[in-house]
């Protein structure tokens, strides 16, 4: 069995490519598991405001309702019908 010899070139850019390859795989963990957490914290968030929203929370002299954030109660939908675990 014979094994092919680098160049100290060949094998500097090879080591420079395989610490690349396991950092790129690292930061990739990373960010998918900031976006999974970031995305259950704003689900809850928005359940939170539907919840203090159902309850009527906003309530007072001079407020109808909670409409002041039609953005977040509009993304409710998607959330309410995620899967809990």
């Amino acid at each position: 069995m014979s094994q092919t010899t680098l160049t100290p070139f060949e094998a500097h850019h090879s080591e420079q490519a395989k610490r690349r390859q396991a950092r790129c795989e690292q930061l990739e963990n990373q960010i998918t598991e900031l976006a999974a957490n970031i995305h259950a914290a704003t689900c809850r968030l928005l359940e939170l405001i539907r919840e203090y929203d159902d309850s009527e929370g906003w309530a007072g002299p001079g407020l109808q309702s909670s409409a002041t954030a039609p953005a977040l109660l509009y993304l409710l939908h998607p959330c309410s019908r995620a899967p809990t675990g």
